[in-house]
């Protein structure tokens, strides 16, 4: 194992023991069981979240994220344990509290469409995806103002079942707006994807980022 490899495997080894020594903390959220078998290192990190029930975001966009498999078994471990065993098989990438969700991206190379600032953003009173797909057309728009509108149909979801209460979130990051999302609804993650196209013809907010609700936001629509 290589001095870099030890290097980052201990960074988030501080991290993740830092963040869970925070009372209260999502990290401390007990996973009796959690098993997965040679699937990416996003599922990896998303059934946790899923299984968890905490809200997290994660900044997939390196495609070579998806490429490595990761096989994890524990017992009786802890969401930060479970979460920092799945990243020690990518070191450079962090764990962080923010907005009420969890956020897991590279420390060294994020994604700049994620960090990219929003000038002006109202979250309106409407429902997790609304705001989400608000942000999407807010970011092309800023990015290419030469874009002229936006098409497209919107499939209704359980995240529609809950409204976010408005709040002015000027200024913040798109990464930053996305956890406040999330973390306001409560049942659902954000995964970025690779995007190597044109931001001015992105033609749907998937292109950039996905929103997955949580089995509990689901099972809830039903009743």
């Amino acid at each position: 194992m290589t001095k870099a490899i030890l290097i980052s495997l201990y960074t988030i080894f501080l991290l993740v023991n830092t963040l869970s020594a925070q009372s209260p903390s999502p990290l401390r959220v007990a996973l009796p069981q959690f098993e997965v078998q040679n699937i990416s290192i996003p599922d990896a990190l998303l059934k946790a979240g899923q299984q968890s029930g905490v809200p997290i975001g994660i900044d997939a966009t390196d495609p070579e994220l998806w490429k490595k498999k990761v096989s994890v078994k524990r017992s009786g471990a802890t969401l930060g344990e479970v979460l920092g065993q799945i990243l020690a098989a990518e070191p450079g990438y962090t764990i962080a509290q923010d907005d009420g969700a969890l956020l897991v991206r590279p420390a060294l190379h994020p994604s700049r469409l994620l960090d990219t600032r929003i000038v002006a953003f109202q979250s309106v009173s409407s429902s997790a995806v609304g705001n989400s797909l608000k942000l999407w057309m807010t970011l092309v728009l800023q990015l290419d103002p030469s874009r002229e509108g936006f098409a497209g149909i919107r499939h209704s979801s359980c995240l529609d079942d809950k409204l976010l209460p408005a709040a002015d979130l000027s200024g913040k990051t798109v990464w930053e707006i996305l956890d406040w999302i999330i973390g306001k609804h409560g049942a659902v993650a954000w995964v970025a994807v690779p995007f190597s196209g044109e931001v001015g013809k992105s033609s749907a907010q998937e292109d950039f980022w996905k929103l997955i609700p949580y089995p509990s936001c689901a099972a809830s629509s039903r009743h």
